[in-house]
């Protein structure tokens, strides 16, 4: 699995490889109906009722049994007996229709059958001979209904039959010698004896696995319980609807803290009640390709409001080992920053539509960012910033966790105040304003990041199930999900197959894309095992890319070895060694513009170096944009891609802005360096010169323009 920092929303709904219990006493407290709903269309019940087919033998033993078929004139019966018998059954070709209340299950069955006939007719000498029946197209039909019991799925079964097709019948008595009346009598008898054992076999596994296999579905979808981080969730069945478009299945969630509130929070914090909910969730699920879950923002909002009460969203640069200062390094080197924001209030969570994509919008309406300053010479100043900030988000399916994720997509900060408590140094309010919003909020942001809804691909009851798409909709969001029945009786090991030659020289984390065949398994479903120096992982990856952790800098080999559903794994895999290298190219500015241009095009010259990755195989690209005031991100003019050059002709450049120019350089690996220039364009000014390496008074140019220094009380120079 991907090693995401598990959030709060990463808690929602975890699809675990557990099997519901459902027999539930009662229904658990503290939970919020209307919190969730699960579709199942035909689709997802066809392929879940392979779970009743596989449960029907191919063979049968036939009972002995004896059968009056006459009576006699002179006393007595006519007998028919059956030892020795064998029933042979094959199912095929199963069917799902919905109706209103009920859900019809249907399949179609070959049988043949053989056994010994004990023949002993009215006024005929008993003989003893071989039959055959061959019936086909034998038309099987179970209907079933459900409620909910106790929070449990009660399913029932009020019918099942078995439709033999009269031209699908023969029997073969040739070797019995009879004729007339005694052939009839025979082949009636023999066929009534097998139809109706058959259907006595199937109807009997059919009341006990129909049942069981609509609840797993229906109890599967979701894990009953869980408890980790702060949060504990319990999920119970509130309601059960069929229809013609499905079975839809309500849920009741409860979300609540293990412990108290978060140290991190402000002194008195209380949890955040929300009114309570009674109707069942209305969602969308049409055009859902088997299975789909609905979660309300309700549902999601109190999830959040736990998180932020358990301290989840407290954010501490110094106790997640982020780098800060690089902020500071060009223009004030040896200064650190750290950084500590709390959300003073539980952030609001709403959804909806967007172009291109599934929108979730975070509100947080108070931020308090304790900012510790220290600098080279040994001194440090303290800040306090105040926000607020409007995340957009959007709703995504992440290829490496399989998972539905939050990924933002922008953030607006406002009502930024800062004070100023005390200290020697202090940077400017632009600056601090400038930290906060580009580094400390998309910092906080980031932990509303790898929140999936539904999980990797596990199995319940026998049944696979994996996301395959996301979408959202004002008052909640779905996911999509894909179920797959694995033969429990496949012996046959998968061939691991990479979809790309594996990289010779990576970064300590890097992807593989695998494209493992199997007998049985589809590749959308495939697990794969990870083993770095000889130690395997202890988690199946799936997807059709795998994120391989190999840690320390040198040499190491990896083997990936392809997992089917039913758990066979490939004995060979592909093995392959790697190098890391976690160290990013430098990059070196060679000749720019410095201070002002008085031109509208200039060319940007540079060089690089990496330690492993030779000059000609870096590649770099550069991205220039308008620079605003120090609150806003630029405004993005140019970005492309120089290959192998180290050099970037830019014309048309706007007269009268500021401009940045940003190169990156990667190496083999993909590690990746950056390095900005900026200038002001104006022609015809005659002050332009050009900056051939970095000049020291640029950078105390830099570090004046950013901060100020107290002599006494109150002043600053």
């Amino acid at each position: 699995m991907r090693p995401y920092a598990t959030s709060a929303l990463a808690l929602l709904v975890a699809a675990a490889g557990t099997t519901p219990s459902f027999a539930r006493a009662a229904c658990p407290a503290n939970v919020m109906y209307g919190a969730a709903a699960a579709h199942a269309n035909a689709e997802a019940i066809n392929r879940a009722s392979g779970v009743f087919l596989k449960a029907i033998p191919s063979t049968f033993a036939f009972p002995d049994t004896v059968v009056n078929v006459q009576t006699c004139t002179t006393g007595g019966n006519g007998t028919v007996g059956v030892t020795f018998g064998q029933v042979q059954v094959a199912a095929q070709n199963p069917q799902v229709s919905f109706q209103p209340g009920a859900v019809t299950l249907g399949a179609v069955f070959n049988v043949s059958a053989t056994a010994t006939v004990n023949v002993a007719l009215c006024d005929e000498t008993p003989i003893v001979c071989q039959a055959q029946l061959v019936a086909n197209n034998v038309q099987f039909s179970a209907q079933a209904t459900g409620t909910v019991n106790d929070c449990s799925p009660v399913i029932g079964l009020p019918s099942v039959s078995l439709v033999a097709d009269p031209y699908g019948l023969s029997i073969n008595l040739t070797n019995c010698g009879l004729i007339g009346q005694g052939v009839d009598l025979i082949a009636n008898a023999y066929q009534s004896l097998m139809l109706q054992f058959v259907s006595s076999e199937v109807t009997t596994i059919a009341q006990q696995k129909v049942p069981d296999m609509l609840s797993s579905v229906t109890g599967n979808m979701f894990a009953t319980e869980l408890s980790t981080l702060g949060l504990h969730l319990e999920l119970a069945i509130d309601g059960l609807q069929i229809d013609s478009s499905g079975l839809t299945v309500d849920f009741a969630i409860g979300v609540t803290p293990t412990g108290p509130a978060a140290e991190c929070l402000p002194a008195g914090s209380t949890l955040p009640v929300l009114p309570p909910t009674t109707a069942p969730l209305t969602a969308d699920f049409g055009n859902v390709p088997t299975l789909s879950g609905a979660f309300s923002t309700t549902l999601l909002q109190q999830v959040v409001d736990v998180a932020w009460y358990s301290g989840l969203l407290c954010f501490d640069s110094a106790k997640l080992g982020l780098d800060l200062s690089s902020y500071a390094a060009s223009v004030a080197p040896g200064m650190t920053i750290d950084a500590i924001a709390v959300p003073q209030t539980a952030p609001q969570l709403s959804l909806g539509s967007a172009s291109g994509g599934a929108l979730v919008q975070v509100r947080l309406d108070q931020v308090v960012v304790d900012l510790n300053l220290g600098f080279a010479d040994g001194t440090s100043s303290q800040s306090v910033v105040t926000a607020g900030a409007t995340i957009a988000a959007q709703v995504v399916f992440d290829p490496f966790a399989r998972a539905l994720m939050i990924e933002p997509v922008s953030a607006v900060i406002d009502n930024l105040n800062v004070t100023t408590p005390g200290g020697n140094y202090q940077l400017s309010q632009d600056a601090l304003e400038r930290i906060v919003k580009q580094m400390v909020m998309p910092a906080l942001t980031s932990k509303l990041k790898a929140l999936p809804i539904v999980g990797d691909v596990f199995l319940a009851s026998g049944l696979a199930v994996c996301l395959i798409d996301v979408a959202a909709a004002p008052g909640y969001a779905r996911a999509d999900i894909d179920v797959w029945l694995p033969d429990p009786n496949d012996m046959t090991a998968p061939t691991t197959v990479l979809g790309s030659a594996p990289p010779s020289l990576v970064t300590p984390t890097f992807t593989v894309d695998v494209a493992s065949t199997d007998n049985e398994t589809p590749q959308e479903f495939m697990r794969h095992q990870v083993s770095v120096d000889g130690v395997p992982s202890t988690t199946y990856t799936s997807g059709a890319l795998i994120l391989v952790s190999v840690g320390l800098p040198g040499s190491h080999s990896v083997a990936i070895q392809a997992v089917d559903l039913t758990g066979n794994v490939d004995p060979v895999g592909v093995k392959f060694d790697v190098f890391v290298d976690n160290q990013a190219p430098v990059v070196t500015l060679v000749s720019s513009p410095l201070g002002i241009l008085s031109d509208t095009a200039t060319t940007i010259q540079f060089s690089a170096t990496d330690d492993y990755t030779t000059t000609s195989d870096l590649r770099y690209r550069y991205t220039v944009g308008v620079i605003q005031d120090s609150t806003s991100p630029d405004i993005a003019l140019f970005a492309g891609a120089t290959d192998s050059s180290t050099s970037v002709a830019l014309t048309n450049l706007p007269s009268g802005q500021t401009i940045r120019v940003a190169i990156f350089a990667k190496d083999a690996a993909g590690n990746e360096a950056s390095l900005a220039t900026a200038f002001r364009v104006q022609p015809d000014s005659g002050l332009s010169c050009t900056q051939s390496s970095p000049a020291p008074w640029a950078a105390l140019l830099g570090l004046a323009l950013m901060v100020t220094r107290r002599r006494g009380r109150g002043r600053n120079i």
